[in-house]
């Protein structure tokens, strides 16, 4: 493609500059990576640039008081451990309060949540069975189930119990808070929702009996409180209006959701600005998906869109669920999770990739680069797409995206031109009309599980001086039997990495 690119050198260059590069925007990339269930052995080690936060229970409510004013602290002061080591290696830990405990739960509770009905009445044994119902078109109920054991621990807490849950919540809080532990983020709970499994109840009832008493007693101790990961069973317009009809905003510092698409962030930052704050947005969970592109496709999106919107320390956040599952085909998990038994997955590998291509302590957009054909940053995932960024000054990293536009994996550009990506030595020309020849002191191009290619010496002088152009194989380099490394028959890998080294 190179001949193509050089005689239309000057068409490519003329189309420089369409992203502007913003003074301040800063980004951190492991301060904006996390991971779910990791462990302080893991997150230390050999992933120190790709994960600076871990998301773990410390045992929950039922663990600490077994009993009403049975209490037992030490699961709480076992978690501050982890986070001390934690934060030796510069890593922060975000203790997740949950859940309810079988002396507290509303024992003779009805509970309706849109179209489902519970209604909880005791068993034997001190167990607790629930009725389940679901309502017809015509507005009948319709029993579902009945007499089923229920689990207390996502149950409604019953209102007298309600106090019991804060001093709970007050316990975790002021042990964590102090020193020598200073932990600064609480979430609670996770995915309440009627439709997540881990709620079964009402979303009123959460907020005015879980969150808000919870949400009061962090920020009295100085605490940050995450909300507890509205889940992608449930709309966005929903979590604002229920956001809204509690008047709960105030109560929350970090917007959270799990397994939404990157547009999440843009909606929840406009309607938390319309209604006056500036909130921070995370996903603590993400992923969890054998779709071996996910992290390529979607985290340098990510990083683009955050350095376009106010950029902050904790202010946007991507947390991979899970952390491990065994290395066995049969074993729930497997090739979802970051680790497989005790190796980095094809998800592993990729964000251990980025945090190798994106270590430093200042990430800032970088315009100055085009494409043949054209790309631009996309932040839907489901769109071709280039960014740039450039790393302490002193590194260029292009992330390229070549989505297929059908299933015979072709690449259909806005002209009509076409490009089958598994087929031939197909190429990505790329143009830096703001950069000489001289200040290069190498081009690699990284896939997206982090197998490297020297592109040195492709490097040329773009026509009347004008900077300087290279071709990137869209194909990966690291094929065995004809299949790439890692991946899972049929995917095709959707991402690739061009990274220059200035002098």
């Amino acid at each position: 493609m190179m001949s193509k690119l050089m005689s239309g050198a000057a068409a490519v260059i003329a189309l420089a500059g369409t992203s502007a590069l913003r003074a301040g925007d800063q980004f951190n990339f492991v301060e904006a990576s996390g991971v779910c269930q990791g462990g302080a052995h893991r997150m230390v080690g050999e992933f120190q640039d790709a994960l600076g936060w871990d998301r773990q229970e410390y045992g929950g409510w039922g663990s600490c008081e077994p009993k009403r004013g049975q209490f037992n602290d030490q699961p709480i002061y076992d978690f501050g451990k982890a986070a001390i080591e934690y934060r030796k290696q510069g890593k922060q830990v975000l203790p997740i309060i949950d859940y309810g405990v079988d002396w507290a739960c509303d024992r003779t509770g009805t509970f309706i949540a849109g179209d489902k009905k519970y209604v909880y009445h005791p068993g034997p044994n001190g167990k607790v069975l629930v009725d389940l119902y679901k309502r017809e078109g015509d507005g009948r109920w319709t029993k579902t189930a009945g007499d089923a054991e229920a689990n207390p621990g996502f149950m409604p807490i019953a209102q007298e119990f309600v106090p019991d849950w804060e001093n709970h919540v007050r316990r975790v809080v002021k042990i964590l808070r102090a020193p020598p532990y200073n932990v600064e983020y609480f979430q609670i709970w996770n995915e309440a929702h009627p439709d997540s499994g881990f709620w079964q109840g009402d979303m009123d009832t959460y907020m005015t009996r879980i969150h808000l008493p919870a949400a009061k007693v962090i920020h009295e101790l100085g605490g940050k409180v995450v909300y507890g990961g509205w889940p992608c069973c449930g709309s966005l317009h929903d979590y604002v209006a229920l956001l809204d009809k509690h008047r709960a905003w105030s109560s929350i510092d970090v917007l959270d959701v799990h397994y939404f698409p990157l547009s999440a962030f843009p909606f929840l930052r406009q309607e938390s600005r319309k209604r006056g704050f500036n909130m921070a947005i995370w996903q603590t969970e993400v992923a969890f998906t054998t779709d071996i592109n996910y992290v390529g496709n979607t985290y340098p999106r990510f990083v683009d869109w955050c350095l376009r919107n106010q950029p902050a320390h904790d202010k946007y956040k991507l947390f991979f669920f899970a952390m491990w599952s065994p290395d066995d085909p049969k074993a729930y998990g497997y090739g979802r999770t970051f680790l497989s038994g005790e190796r980095p997955s094809g998800h592993g590998k990729s964000i251990v990739t980025l945090g190798k291509l994106l270590k430093g302590a200042n990430v800032k957009l970088y315009a100055p680069v085009t494409s043949m054909p054209q790309l631009k940053p996309e932040l839907d995932e489901r769109l071709s797409a280039m960014e740039a960024f450039l790393v302490d000054d002193k590194r260029i990293v292009v992330a390229i995206h070549m989505i297929p536009s059908n299933s015979a994996k072709i690449y259909l550009d806005a002209d009509g031109n076409s490009i089958h990506l598994d087929m031939g030595t197909p190429t990505v020309a790329l143009a830096f009309p703001e950069l000489k020849k001289d200040r290069i002191a190498n081009v690699e191009r990284w896939s997206m599980t982090g197998s490297v290619t020297d592109l040195t010496a492709s490097v040329a002088a773009a026509p009347a001086g004008a900077g300087v152009i290279l071709d990137a194989p869209i194909r990966d380099a690291d094929l065995k039997d004809g299949n790439y490394i890692d991946m899972p028959e049929g995917q095709l890998r959707q991402t690739f990495y061009v990274a220059i080294t200035l002098k």
